[in-house]
């Protein structure tokens, strides 16, 4: 039923919008494998960690999040198709685009010397990638999340030619920027074995592409792709520990036995998704703790200053246990269901939610799926800082579904916030002028604002 739900609202969205990129067409596959596909998978192993009643309740709760997050995006573009009939084509004036384009290359430069800064603080590439897993580090916080400044670089370089023809030597240009930019992504997700960069880059290049050009894929080829874009993110995860600088890259695992799991002993970390957020959900109702919004509010507001000025700062906000597994659980699972959580696991997004609002995880995952959509339906509308809003939060669906409301909100907060700035500022508008005879619009006088 939770599958049908979510890949039912999807076709429902695309009969009625036609639009290949529609959120639920990206997401709601993901929330079909993840709360219908695995479960079903699983079903012989799960009463090996939950009693029956535990499966059910779990579930039952996945059912009605998905229902409210595809509901809630349904809503927010059933009139979509009327207003996009009425938008105008974008037009991106020579100064708005020479704007966008310094500001990509600037915001593209500190990504590249912040990714390189960690790579070099690790001791060089060998030392970043020459172990499975790999990857550089950086003691401020500022400096790793920078890297994503490279994402947003992309997203303004392509949206800045929006419905502008590309010449040749512009267009050999553009690509080459794209690749440099997309360089430590591709060496995250082929060298560090990471699904998350991996999807990032390719979904924001993708997007960015069809969105400037006003474009859509067809709904098979959307679906293809996806198949095949999953299909290879499962095969990173599942040969993780093949890739690395000097491997033999001998893959010994097939992409879908990343989907196995297996009864380890009472005592035995759980990383898988499913399992574990379904542990974290019972976790947090046989303990009855709940953290009632303390725990987003330290992510979205707490979390950005740095811990040289704040060394103590999620202590003393009362969420001292987010600094782990973002505060949802690990060896504390141990007591209540048996076996423990593995650092680092993602309980995917309904069980994030619920721990933190319970019941009221509901009319909150509908009004994400609400924002999904409303962003959508203005950036198809025609506005430009939508369409780069919108990619964002497209790209980072695979962060939002899988892990946490935290592994999206600090990297689309990072990328958002300067994109608003850099179109405030590069947004080069036309005044209209007027004749002081007649009093009517005289389209060919207009003039560049000062």
């Amino acid at each position: 039923m939770t599958a049908l739900v979510a890949l039912g609202t999807m076709l429902l969205a695309y009969r009625h919008t036609r639009d290949s990129f529609h959120p639920l067409v990206i997401i709601a596959p993901m929330l079909a494998v993840l709360y219908g596909a695995l479960p079903f998978k699983y079903y012989a192993i799960l009463p090996n960690y939950f009693t029956e009643d535990q499966i059910l309740f779990v579930q039952f709760i996945n059912f009605l999040g998905v229902t409210s997050f595809c509901v809630g995006c349904l809503l927010a573009t059933r009139n979509a198709k009327k207003l996009i009939r009425a938008s105008e084509a974008v037009n991106i004036n020579a100064a708005t685009r020479k704007r966008l384009v310094g500001a990509a290359i600037i915001l593209g430069s500190i990504g590249l010397a912040a990714y390189l800064r960690t790579i070099f603080t690790v001791g060089g590439f060998g030392a970043a990638y020459g172990q499975a897993y790999g990857g550089g580090w950086s003691d401020y916080g500022y400096v790793r999340d920078a890297i994503a400044w490279c994402v947003l670089a992309i997203i303004l370089l392509l949206v800045a030619f929006t419905n502008h023809p590309l010449k040749n030597n512009q267009l050999v240009l553009v690509i080459g920027a794209c690749c440099v930019l997309a360089s430590p992504f591709i060496a995250q997700g082929f060298l560090g074995g990471r699904r998350g960069p991996t999807f990032l880059i390719a979904s924001s290049i993708g997007l960015s592409w069809y969105m400037m050009r006003r474009q859509r894929p067809r709904l098979l080829v959307m679906i293809t792709s996806g198949i095949l874009l999953g299909t290879l993110l499962l095969f990173i995860v599942a040969n993780r520990g093949s890739f690395y600088l000097g491997s033999d890259f001998q893959f010994e695992n097939t992409p879908f036995s990343q989907l196995e799991v297996t009864d380890e002993g009472s005592g035995a970390a759980v990383g898988n998704e499913f399992v574990y957020g379904s542990g974290v959900i019972l976790h947090a109702d046989i303990s009855n703790r709940f953290f009632w919004g303390k725990r987003f509010f330290a992510i979205l507001f707490v979390r950005p200053i740095p811990h040289q000025l704040w060394e103590n700062k999620y202590e003393d906000m009362g969420v001292g246990e987010i600094a782990t597994n973002v505060g949802l659980g690990e060896d504390e699972l141990q007591y209540t269901l048996g076996w423990r959580g593995e650092l680092g696991a993602a309980p995917g997004v309904i069980a994030d939610v619920w721990v933190e609002v319970w019941w009221f995880c509901l009319p909150v995952l509908f009004l994400f799926g609400w924002m999904y959509g409303y962003v959508w339906k203005r950036a198809v509308m025609g506005g430009v800082l939508p369409t780069m809003i919108y990619i964002m939060l497209a790209s980072l669906s695979l962060f939002f579904i899988w892990q946490t409301f935290e592994a999206l909100a600090g990297r689309f907060l990072f990328m958002a916030i300067p994109a608003w700035v850099v179109w405030k500022w590069a947004n080069v508008k036309t005044r209209t002028v007027y004749s002081p005879q007649y009093m009517t619009l005289n389209s060919r006088r207009s003039v560049p604002r000062a």
